[in-house]
């Protein structure tokens, strides 16, 4: 009967000591996760402010106003060739040759590539 009740003792000072063990594992993992969530969020909305403040410096500066402007100017000049060119083809009818001859004489091609670097930017 003794050797019953040590083991019965046993049993439950161990069953005892794995669940307290277990909640402690149980709490110890979860603090490490969240620790790890917070820190996560903390380096994203840092990380987000710095591609905005990048993105402020970067719209505002004068590089980017300048190739805004160069790009809008190729915008106007190339937008009212091609408005000549359409009005002219409608006039010419289908005729391949005349027309061909016209795309290339509007120089469309030449302002492409007179604006090309601002294009690519």
């Amino acid at each position: 009967m003794e050797f019953f009740i040590y083991i019965l003792l046993n049993l439950v000072t161990s069953s005892f000591l794995v669940g307290l063990l277990n909640f402690y594992l149980k709490e110890k993992i979860k603090n490490n996760i969240n620790k790890n969530v917070q820190e996560s969020e903390h380096r994203l909305r840092r990380d987000l402010q710095k591609n905005e403040n990048d993105f402020n410096i970067a719209a505002s500066s004068h590089m980017s106003t300048v190739i805004f402007d160069k790009h809008v100017e190729f915008v106007e000049l190339y937008y009212s060739n091609v408005l000549e060119v359409f009005s002219e083809i409608i006039e010419s009818g289908n005729d391949y040759d005349k027309l061909s001859k016209l795309v290339g004489s509007r120089g469309l091609r030449s302002l492409r590539l007179k604006y090309a670097v601002w294009l690519t930017l």
